[in-house]
């Protein structure tokens, strides 16, 4: 008894000293928001690369589509309720196509081109986003009814129109036209199911060049970029088209407006949206302007303009700026409506959703739902079936990938990187993995395992761009491997080999630390500056090779830098690396080792109880806590009870294959325990235990909404005893019932289940039919299955399915899938899907049929 008065009275000492010295707001450990949690935000609204933006409100929620040209998967929907705080839900396809280019093959590449500039609208209950390819030479028109799950419908228009925008001209003739063009801007009619180009539809110029509102020339001088990045719209009896103008060199907004649609030159007069050298973070941005964008309303009638600003190295990063409307009907960006001025500081356009990021650490867990982005997937072959493996969206490839060569579910909580063939240098090797960066500091590290690589490999981390630079491992002719620092401040060009090793060091061991660190913007104006760092142990750091530099080039790449994990083969494939994790901080901490924002512990009592150990959460508008533990399989998890110190929020977990996830959700959580006790977990040994032995828990994180504080978990790294069962049956200890503010208890807390998950049981679907539907489709129909959500579909000609698999997922009780091959056996199988209340993904039984098209 004295023993344990003891160790809680030394615990509150502790307690009590520490909480002095943790400020009431930690400091985020990686965030992209701009949020600045007091009803501001700071521009760029969005500071990453997200170039040639457009926008939609349906109801509360705002969708944004942006240009990621050769990436894959791509043209990426991104979502927001505060137009500040966004988070990627979707992709609008998997593969743009499947050529050499589009793969990185044969010495041909898509960088720069791909897909461009989309435009997205909302008509009738259905999203449609539309954009121009300089790859494939064709525009493409993509549809879907659900916007944040998919999939969509491909339409291709066999013609290329640059920088297109959609339009359905409703005041009008109520048709559907496509705007496009640069310098002149053009439309075309399209058919009312936006199946094609409209026969004899109605086509031609709309205006030319940049004709001002009293018939003359809104700029003295010609050249430079002329009118293009059409944003269309209709409101109160004006039609209204957005476009970047440069004349002569400042990137500029202007507005051209008529009573009719789509008219000619004559009906059309143009005013500045908006002119401005906006500096911020320390740059000057080369003297470009803010522009190419639109206008977008809140719910409370609020209207905003929404563009984007070159940033050099990092990108074309979005700017939200106030937009009035004149007495005479104008549009007028700019703080009080001036036309000139961006504020760097703003009030939220409304309340804030809470902090998101669309740059994330990853554990490399399997655990993203899988999302099949179009309806039917048109790539034959291995290297584009769905491989079981799903990567967390915020995750892009450089280029299609070859799905052979990568997996999250060969080596648990691991991503495996085979390498793809061979390359003569990075950024001509396949399969490298990238995430955006962001500023004004960033930060990304990852955790290797190099052990299985072949000489001449070379994996690593780095940054992603023209001008490039990387910290990796080598591997030489010998077997023995060194830690190498590639400086590509100058290259020029994509197909050669890499730039010259700048330092290499003795790799002395199986597991590299490696990380880079980017400053793209300071007080003394220094900006896109990378440096590396390598580590044996993951805490002591050392700076390899000097600094390299950056730089915005339109050719070949014309995109921000991103961070990237590499590996690729100089002589034969077939070595692989084992990534264990990803992590990202907006701090440079050099050679210092990251010690987290807040403190946790976990600590085993007499009982075998996990007890994990907080810092405190001060108020805020934190939306939650999530911890990710690894336990012994040895071991099963019983309960958890969650500490009363934990208000406005809801405790629950989940544990499968080791792996213990804690949650808490609510509004404004806030934890403050005096004993600093957050969670307790009981466990009990499974039967196969023999003998006591001792085991490792290893925790991967502990994150404030999505690392918003980020705790420092070096001291939840602990041993336990596994020890024999015994014959008694384990008590389980009742989930304390979650505490939504101080003193009162949740009312349905009794309803709660042990891990506090409802989870949806399926049966299979019934009367499964397949019917030919013209020469090269077939219907796939079944019954409404009783709590499903959507119906996930899967056919090959492959009896096993091992090859060839197409997957399609649908919310109706039917799907045409095209493509087929005639005289070819077919087989198909259906199964219902649901989301738990946790968030994860409740199947029923596959049900299947078999079919041959005659």
């Amino acid at each position: 008894m004295i023993s344990k008065f003891k160790r809680i009275l030394s615990y509150t000492i502790v307690v009590v000293m520490i909480m002095a010295q943790i400020p009431q707001f930690a400091k985020a450990r990686f965030s992209s928001t701009s949020d600045n949690g007091d009803g501001t935000f700071t521009n760029p609204n969005v500071y990453l690369d997200v170039p040639d933006i457009d926008m939609i409100r349906v109801g509360e929620n705002y969708y944004m589509v942006s240009t990621t040209m050769h990436m894959s998967p791509g043209c990426p929907i991104l979502k927001s309720t505060d137009l500040v705080n966004w988070e990627t839900v979707n992709y609008v396809y998997d593969r743009l196509a499947d050529s050499d280019a589009a793969n990185l093959l044969n010495g041909q590449n898509m960088y720069g081109a791909g897909q461009w500039a989309a435009s997205i609208k909302y008509h009738n209950n259905k999203y449609y986003v539309a954009f121009n390819s300089n790859t494939t030479g064709t525009a493409y028109i993509f549809s879907t009814d659900d916007i944040e799950n998919g999939p969509w419908d491909r339409v291709m228009l066999g013609k290329s129109y640059h920088d297109c925008a959609l339009f359905w001209d409703d005041a009008g003739d109520g048709a559907c036209y496509l705007v496009y063009g640069n310098n002149t801007i053009q439309y075309i009619e399209l058919n009312d199911d936006l199946s094609g180009v409209k026969a004899g539809g109605r086509s031609g110029v709309m205006f030319e060049g940049n004709i001002g509102e009293d018939g003359k020339p809104l700029f003295s001088s010609t050249g430079g970029l002329g009118n293009e990045g059409s944003h269309v719209y209709y409101r109160n009896g004006y039609y209204y088209v957005f476009t970047i103008n440069a004349h002569p060199n400042v990137r500029t907004e202007v507005v051209h407006r008529s009573r009719v649609f789509p008219g000619t030159n004559s009906d059309w007069s143009t005013r500045i949206v908006l002119k401005t050298r906006f500096d911020n973070y320390g740059v000057n941005n080369l003297g470009n302007g803010v522009a190419q964008g639109g206008i977008i309303d809140t719910v409370s009638g609020e209207w905003y303009c929404y563009m984007f600003q070159d940033h050099d190295g990092i990108g074309r990063v979005p700017v939200l700026t106030e937009l009035t409307w004149t007495e005479d009907g104008w549009p007028a960006a700019g703080v009080d409506g001036d036309t000139k001025t961006v504020s760097n500081i703003m009030k939220m356009p409304g309340t804030s959703s809470g902090k998101k990021t669309l740059v994330k650490s990853d554990e490399f867990y399997n655990d993203a739902v899988h999302k099949q982005y179009e309806a039917v997937q048109e790539v034959e072959g291995a290297h584009a079936d769905y491989n079981g493996s799903n990567l967390d969206m915020c995750w892009e490839w450089n280029h299609n990938p070859d799905n052979t060569k990568w997996s999250l579910t060969e080596r648990e909580g691991y991503l495996r990187l085979y390498t793809a063939g061979t390359a003569k240098g990075w950024l001509n090797a396949r399969n490298t993995l990238t995430q955006r960066t962001f500023g004004p500091t960033s930060s990304y590290a990852v955790s290797m395992d190099v052990s299985n690589m072949k000489p001449g490999d070379i994996a690593g981390l780095g940054g992603l761009a023209n001008k490039y630079g990387y910290v990796g491992v080598r591997c030489n002719d010998d077997g023995s491997k060194e830690v190498i620092m590639v400086d590509g401040s100058n290259n020029n060009g994509v197909n050669g080999a890499d730039a010259d090793v700048v330092q290499a060091e003795q790799c002395t061991g199986d597991v590299v630390y490696l990380k880079t660190e980017f400053l793209f913007a300071d007080n003394d104006k220094q900006y896109d500056r990378m440096d590396f760092y390598y580590s044996f142990d993951g805490s002591s750091w050392k700076k390899i090779g000097g600094s390299a530099y950056t730089k915005y080039d339109i050719y070949p790449m014309f995109m921000g830098i991103r961070a990237a994990i590499f590996n690729y083969a100089t002589s034969e494939e077939g070595g692989y690396v084992d990534v264990d994790y990803f992590h990202v901080s907006d701090k440079l901490t050099g050679e210092d080792a990251y010690v987290g924002d807040a403190a946790a512990e976990l600590t085993v009592n007499s009982g075998n109880d996990i007890l994990l150990y907080l810092d405190h959460i001060g108020s805020s508008d934190f939306a939650g806590v999530k911890a990710s533990i690894n336990l012994p399989k040895e071991l099963n998890v019983t309960s958890v009870d969650f500490s009363g110190g934990i208000k406005n929020g809801q405790g629950s977990y989940t544990y499968e294959n080791g792996r213990l996830i804690l949650y808490v959700k609510g509004q404004d959580v806030t934890f403050d325990a005096a004993d600093r006790l957050f969670a307790t977990i009981h466990v009990k040994s499974s039967a196969e235990v023999k003998a006591d032995t001792v085991k490792q828990i290893r925790t991967d994180y502990i994150y404030v909404d999505d690392g918003y504080i980020d705790y420092n978990v070096s001291k939840c790294n602990i041993d336990i005893t596994v020890k024999v069962p015994s014959d008694e049956p384990v008590k389980e200890t009742p989930t304390t019932a979650p505490v939504l503010d101080s003193g009162r208890k949740e009312d349905n807390a009794s309803e709660v289940k042990k891990d506090n998950t409802t989870k949806v049981k399926l049966s299979s679907v019934k009367g499964l039919t397949v019917k030919k539907k013209g020469s090269k489709k077939a219907v796939v129909k079944w019954k409404k299955v009783k709590g499903a959500k959507k119906y996930e579909v899967v056919y090959s000609a492959d009896k096993k399915f091992r090859k060839g698999v197409r997957k399609v997922s649908v919310k109706k009780t039917s799907v045409t899938v095209k493509k087929l091959k005639s005289k070819k056996t077919y087989y198909f199988k259906v199964r219902a899907c649901a989301k738990n209340s946790d968030g994860s993904m409740s199947y029923g039984k596959y049900v299947t049929k078999k079919f041959k098209l005659k």
